[in-house]
């Protein structure tokens, strides 16, 4: 997790280098290779988790070096294999109360739109093409990093079989990403609403 978050810094600082010149397109391309590397490592980072669900985890791995290969195997075994974004609250009585925010939640079919999106950027282009904006792409990456920050800052991941769920809290606020987790056991079955210790 924190590899994710330091290249969510990193690209960070590559968009400001670029917005200061756009003639620097090598650092667009450099925003854009670290947003491909933060999708997979995303994808990879949950596939780790469930090590109980899947059969044969590093057997799997090996097999299926394509990490699209790979979001296919995690959706077939936990269609919730992706990091939710929560909102936490402690009770009175010292249980954490956890709800989901639907609206910060990145699908595995956006993960693999955004890796699409940052893939134009680092290939040659066909000069018989229409060239794409330089701009646009910079702002479909930064919105891909803010999306990213949202979901990074607190979110789960639930592990069905054994009702494991980990909870990951990321700071970016002092520019060094602290990154902290637990695991809790769900008591309640809500999606929404769910009760942990």
């Amino acid at each position: 997790m924190k590899d994710i978050s330091n290249r969510v810094i990193h690209t960070e600082r590559c968009l400001s280098l670029w917005e200061e010149d756009n003639s620097r397109s090598l650092r667009l391309e450099e925003a854009a290779l670290q947003v491909r590397m933060i999708c997979e490592a995303t994808l990879l980072a949950s596939f780790s988790l469930h090590s109980k669900v899947v059969d044969d985890l590093l057997s799997t791995l090996k097999k299926n070096d394509g990490w699209d290969k790979l979001r296919k195997v995690l959706e077939k075994e936990n269609p919730n294999y992706m990091p939710s974004p929560i909102s936490s609250v402690r009770t009175p009585t010292g249980v954490i109360q956890i709800a989901h925010i639907e609206d910060k939640f990145i699908s595995g079919s956006e993960l693999f739109k955004m890796w699409g999106k940052a893939s134009e950027l680092l290939h040659c282009r066909n000069p018989l093409k229409t060239e794409f904006s330089a701009q646009e792409k910079a702002d479909e990456i930064s919105a891909a990093i803010r999306r990213f920050k949202d979901v990074l800052h607190q979110h789960a991941i639930f592990i069905p079989c054994d009702g494991t769920l980990y909870m990951v809290n990321v700071v970016f606020s002092t520019g060094e990403p602290e990154v902290l987790w637990w695991t809790a056991s769900q008591e309640s079955g809500s999606a929404n609403q769910s009760i942990i210790d």
